[in-house]
């Protein structure tokens, strides 16, 4: 078992935080970690030391929060929290200097078609990523819309809580993003007044758009897509 590199995790009974914690301990060499469905509220903090893993899915667990020492995990790629009860990253997330794909949204609701979504809060030295394709979503606070601009891998993007003065930072962040094929933004309330014309498309995608309005929350979401 000390040379296994890929673990699914499949609950069909009870499960055991301590069994997890001695299980993760022996497992040096792990390059994927599958905890999807699981029912923990924490990450058992062998996790952090699985200095190999590449590829960590907590996706639909109840988890609340990620360790602050989440930075350990040098060689990381993916880290898909979609689903989950963390709120908030850590400021170590930075530290995940390898992370490609980074998914943190939860659905909340569906109307005609369109499905409404909860962003996961990040400290701003989350924009020290350069390596990120997939930032999927991130909530516009601070000087995130401009210090995305920084993150030129990005392919996928969502932003929420946008504002009408987010505007112009917007259009230079898109503009900087040469790989970008999608944008998904969503303004902070119906009071908010984003002008659409004035937003480049994403650079490699073609001149296709949709707009449509969330309903129950007066948020508007425009998506540009390939």
């Amino acid at each position: 078992m000390s040379k296994l590199r890929t673990f699914f995790f499949f609950l069909t009974g009870t499960f055991s935080l301590s069994f997890s914690k001695a299980f993760l301990s022996g497992l040096k060499l792990l390059r994927v970690l599958d905890l999807e469905k699981v029912p923990i509220t924490k990450l058992p903090d062998e996790a952090v030391y699985l200095f190999n893993l590449r590829y960590l899915n907590l996706r639909r667990t109840p988890i609340k929060e990620l360790p602050k020492s989440i930075g350990r995990l040098r060689n990381l790629q993916t880290l898909d929290i979609k689903d989950t009860n963390i709120e908030a990253l850590p400021r170590g997330i930075s530290k995940l200097i390898n992370l490609r794909h980074l998914i943190m949204y939860r659905y909340t609701g569906v109307h005609r078609g369109f499905r409404y979504i909860n962003e996961t809060k990040a400290p701003s030295n989350v924009c020290k990523l350069k390596k990120l394709q997939v930032l999927a979503c991130v909530e516009s606070e601070g000087n995130i819309v401009r210090l995305v601009r920084n993150m030129t891998q990005l392919t996928r993007i969502g932003i929420t809580n946008v504002k009408e003065r987010d505007e112009t930072d917007l259009r230079v962040s898109i503009q900087k993003m040469k790989l970008l094929s999608f944008l998904s933004l969503i303004v902070s309330d119906e009071e908010e007044f984003l002008r659409i014309n004035a937003l480049p498309s994403p650079p490699s995608s073609p001149s296709k758009s949709y707009l449509g309005w969330q309903t129950g929350t007066g948020s508007t979401l425009v998506l540009f897509t390939s």
